[in-house]
């Protein structure tokens, strides 16, 4: 779960349509991978929905244009994403 401060603002939300990557900015990534793995409580205090469809869904003229709320700078919050994965590597504890 992603603890706040949250990218998205209160009570708006984001469309991502079947097959089209998505999930927490770069920031949230890297320090969720180098946290210390122990037990913690999640979702206090917060409340997320996922809604999923096999049917390709689409925004209105009035959600795209009209309202002003469009984040036009959204897809920015992935591009400072690093690769992590080296296919020839593997951890010694990791069976062959």
């Amino acid at each position: 779960m992603i603890s706040p401060p949250f990218l998205w603002k209160d009570h708006h939300g984001s469309l991502h349509s079947a097959m089209t990557p998505h999930g927490p900015d770069a920031d949230c990534f890297e320090k969720a991978s180098k946290a210390k793995l122990e037990p913690e409580r999640i979702a206090d205090g917060t409340m997320a929905f996922m809604f999923e469809s096999s049917l390709s869904l689409a925004v209105t003229k009035w959600g795209l244009k009209t309202c002003g709320c469009l984040d036009e700078d959204y897809y920015k919050c992935w591009e400072p994403l690093q690769a992590h994965f080296t296919p020839t590597s593997r951890s010694p504890t990791e069976p062959k």
